[in-house]
C-alpha cells in the first residue's frame, strides 16, 4: 500500500483503493492535456478496456496534480504500461526503417553511377577508336573516371 499526495510521481502502476480528489496528469500515455479525476469505483470490461477509460488505476511515472490517495501496486518495471511502451521504442529503434525518401535517394544514386558508367565506357571507346592504338593508350587519352574503370578491373591488372 502507497500513500500519494499533490506532486508525486507514480512509482508503478497501481489501483486506487481510497481517494480525495484525486487527479493525475496522464498527458505521456494518452495525450489528454488536462488532469484526470480517479475514484474507486470498480470498471467492468476488465483488461481490455482503454487506458482513458481506467479511472481506478494510476500509471508509473505519471504525476500526481492535485488530492490524495492511497494505492496498491498492480506491476512494475517492464510489465508497467511505461516499461511495455519503452520496449514497444527499443523494438521499433532496432528495426531500420527505410522512409520513401531514402529509398528514392538510393534508386537516383543508382541511376547516377549507371549513367556514369555508361558515359565513362563510351567515352573509352571513342577514345580508342579515335586513337587507333591499344586500349591502354585509348584510357590515357580518355576522362580520369575511364582510367580508374580501366585500371579496377582484374583482368587488365594480369595484363600489365
Amino acid at each position: 500500500m502507497i500513500e500519494i499526495k499533490a506532486v508525486d510521481q507514480t512509482p508503478a502502476d497501481i489501483c486506487v483503493f481510497e481517494a480525495a480528489n484525486l487527479k493525475l496528469a496522464e498527458d505521456s500515455f494518452t495525450g489528454e492535456s488536462n488532469p484526470v479525476g480517479k475514484h474507486i469505483l470498480p470498471i467492468e470490461g476488465g483488461k481490455s478496456i482503454s487506458l482513458v477509460d481506467r479511472k481506478n488505476c494510476c500509471y508509473s511515472a505519471t504525476n500526481v496534480q492535485g488530492g490524495t490517495g492511497k494505492v496498491v501496486v498492480i506491476t512494475t518495471g517492464e510489465k508497467a504500461q511505461i516499461g511495455q511502451i519503452n520496449s514497444l521504442v527499443n523494438e521499433a529503434a532496432e528495426e531500420k526503417m527505410i522512409t520513401n525518401l531514402e529509398h528514392q535517394l538510393e534508386m537516383f544514386g543508382r541511376y547516377v553511377a549507371a549513367f556514369t558508367c555508361v558515359i565513362a565506357f563510351v567515352t573509352f571507346f571513342i577514345a580508342w577508336k579515335m586513337a587507333g592504338e591499344d586500349p591502354a593508350t585509348a584510357a590515357e587519352a580518355s576522362s580520369p573516371l575511364c582510367q580508374l574503370l580501366w585500371l579496377s578491373s582484374p583482368k587488365v591488372c594480369q595484363r600489365l
